[in-house]
């Protein structure tokens, strides 16, 4: 009796923790490619969506991006949370 009590505690704890580590799991949605017209306001986070647990998701952007001059640039988007990391990368156009 005494052992199964254990084994079921056991698999309850697995069964949890199996839980908390899907939970955590995320994800980010770019557009592979992002037009805008020259000179136009451009808030990177307006195309970026966060899908799964967003709590405690960090996000960093890496660009070179001149909004006044037309041209295609790339911007990193880099997500990260309890160490794990996610990259995508979107081609921006701005349209003179």
């Amino acid at each position: 009796m005494k052992k199964r009590m254990v084994m079921v505690i056991i698999v309850l704890l697995l069964f949890c923790l199996f839980l908390r580590l899907r939970a955590e799991k995320f994800d980010i949605i770019v557009p592979d490619r992002i037009e805008i017209a020259a000179g136009e306001a451009f808030c990177v986070d307006d195309f970026v969506e966060i899908k799964g647990n967003k709590r405690g998701v960090t996000l960093e952007y890496r660009d070179d991006i001149d909004i006044n001059s037309p041209g295609t640039y790339t911007l990193d988007i880099i997500a990260e949370k309890n160490g794990e990391t996610i990259e995508k990368t979107a081609t921006v156009v701005i349209m003179g």
